[in-house]
Parts: C-alpha cells; sequence; structure tokens
C-alpha cells in the first residue's frame, strides 16, 4: 500500500524521504521528468521481509514438520556452509526486525512454530530427521 501511496505524494521509506512518482499535469496522470525511476520506484521497497529464509511464510501446521524435515536436510547444509560466522541469534533477531516495515504494521502474524532459518538450523534440534 505505501508503494501506490507513494506514487502521488512524497513518502518517508526507511528514513529517506522519495518524492512522488506521478504529477498530475493537464488533468492526466504523468511520470515526474526530475525522478530517477531506476532509485526510487522499486528499490526501497525491494528489503529483506521479501527474502523468505529470514521472513518465512507461514504454513498450515500439518505440513510445518514436513517443510521443517526438507528445510533441515536440503537448505541448512547450504546455509551453514555460505554463512559460517554466522549465528542463530542474528537471523532470530533478524525476524523479530522484519515483524514491521520500517516501524510500519504490514499484517505479519508471529507465530512460533514458523520454519525459520534461527530455529530451524541454528537450534539445538535441527540434527534431528
Amino acid at each position: 500500500m505505501e508503494f501506490y501511496r507513494g506514487l502521488t505524494r512524497e513518502l518517508e521509506v526507511g528514513g529517506i524521504k522519495r518524492p512522488a512518482i506521478l504529477e498530475l499535469v493537464n488533468g492526466r496522470w504523468q511520470i515526474r521528468s526530475d525522478v530517477d525511476l531506476k532509485t526510487v520506484l522499486i528499490r526501497p521497497f525491494m528489503t529483506d521481509h521479501m527474502n523468505e529464509a529470514l521472513n518465512p511464510s507461514m504454513f498450515i501446521a500439518g505440513l510445518r514438520s514436513s517443510v521443517r524435515k526438507k528445510v533441515r536436510k536440503r537448505s541448512c547444509p547450504q546455509w551453514l556452509a555460505a554463512f559460517p560466522l554466522a549465528a542463530g541469534d542474528t537471523y532470530a533477531a533478524k525476524a523479530a526486525e522484519l515483524e514491521t516495515w520500517n516501524g510500519l504494521d504490514y499484517g505479519h502474524r508471529r507465530n512460533s512454530e514458523a520454519v525459520s532459518i534461527a530455529a530451524t538450523c541454528y537450534s539445538s534440534s535441527s540434527n534431528e530427521s
């Protein structure tokens, strides 16, 4: 919704003021000539919120254990190899940070059963199948 609001009015995203993208000229909306679309149109909205490794989707209870097993088997070894110095606490904190989008409630539902990197790859039970 913030993306659409920002089309016609100035918007602050992550502490950075972003100008309106469109302006009304002779009764028609047009892209403002002074706006660099490469930097202000989509980029401010491309955040870690879209990374399901950091901000996992919710699965119904019947699917969670199956998804968790697949993640442990297929994804955790690759993740741990790619980020050998990372800690589970780092990813748990990141998940908590992603519960809002720049301080705004975007409808995130917290779930202690989420199949997250922190809980799945770094927990003491991560070696269980």
